[in-house]
C-alpha cells in the first residue's frame, strides 16, 4: 500500500510545530491541518511541489510503501525503494546519542554528502 508521510520528513528536519511550519511557509490552514493529521485523501500536486520545495526534498521522499501481506514484487521493482525500514524517530535519536566532541565529524561528514 503507497503512504502519504509527511511526518516522516518533517521529524528528520527537525520540525517541531509542523502545522505552524506549512502555515508560515504559505499553506492554507485548513491544508496544513490535513497534511499534519492525516486527514488528507487526495493531494494536489502544486502542494507535493512547494513541500518539496521548503522541505527540499523529492517526492518519493514524501511517499512510502508497504507491501500487503503475501503480496511479492520483484527484487528489482521501484516500489521497493520506497519501503522504509528506519523511522525518522530512530534518526533523532541517533543524532541525539553522539557525544558532543564528535558532531564535529558528523558535521563534516554531512557537508561532504551535501556537495555530492
Amino acid at each position: 500500500m503507497l503512504n502519504f508521510n509527511l511526518r516522516r520528513i518533517l521529524e528528520m528536519r527537525g520540525v517541531d510545530k509542523p502545522f505552524s511550519y506549512l502555515v508560515d511557509r504559505g499553506f492554507y490552514r485548513t491544508v496544513a491541518s490535513k497534511l499534519v493529521n492525516h486527514k488528507i485523501v487526495n493531494i494536489k500536486i502544486s502542494h507535493i511541489e512547494r513541500l518539496c520545495r521548503v522541505l527540499n526534498c523529492t517526492p518519493n521522499d514524501l511517499f512510502e510503501w508497504q507491501p500487503k501481506e503475501n503480496e511479492m514484487l520483484g527484487a528489482n521493482h521501484p516500489l521497493n525503494t520506497l519501503i522504509r525500514e528506519k523511522s525518522a524517530a530512530d534518526f533523532v535519536r541517533l543524532y541525539k546519542e553522539i557525544p558532543l566532541d564528535k558532531l564535529d565529524k558528523v558535521e563534516e561528514f554531512i557537508a561532504q554528502l551535501k556537495n555530492e
